[in-house]
């Protein structure tokens, strides 16, 4: 009788025992999956902030109804001011810009209006439209603006004055 109850209790430790593997076995799987999941939501969460600062830089500057400052002619010009703009799409047209910076963007420059007081650009390249188009093509014409891939870059050639 004590050995059949020793038996017994064997068989009931190790199916304990195999139980126990198992919810190891399960837990461990589980606890892998949870740690694939962090990694993939903390992807989600770095790719949610790069899109809100992406369009954070996209709509910077753009106000329901934006400062205006007449220039001479007849457009008046949207004031943009204290401005940190980072890879965007800038319109420069009609605008006065005042002790901003703009890294890495696109210029874009159609001939209008434009004022840049105080204000600095890092790693951006220009596009032009319109007439700025034809100003450039001229001044590519005399050799004082050549193109490269696509974009350009100014390449200002001031005449030296002699002394008389």
């Amino acid at each position: 009788m004590l050995a059949d109850s020793l038996q017994m209790l064997r068989e009931s430790c190790d199916k304990c025992a195999e139980s126990s593997r198992s919810l190891w076995v399960q837990s461990w799987e589980c606890l892998r999956v949870s740690q694939s999941a962090i990694s993939e939501s903390r992807k989600l969460l770095d790719l949610s902030d790069q899109t809100i600062e992406r369009v954070k830089a996209l709509t910077q500057g753009v106000a329901e109804e934006p400062p205006v400052r007449e220039a001479p002619g007849d457009d008046p010009l949207e004031i943009v001011s204290g401005q940190d703009i980072e890879d965007a799409l800038v319109i420069l047209d009609h605008k006065h810009f005042i002790n901003c910076r703009l890294t890495k963007c696109t210029l874009r420059y159609s001939g209008g209006q434009l004022i840049l007081e105080s204000t600095n650009f890092d790693s951006c390249v220009f596009q032009f439209d319109d007439e700025a188009a034809m100003t450039v093509r001229l001044l590519e014409c005399f050799g004082m603006m050549q193109q490269a891939d696509d974009t350009y870059t100014a390449t200002i050639k001031a005449r030296q004055q002699h002394p008389n």
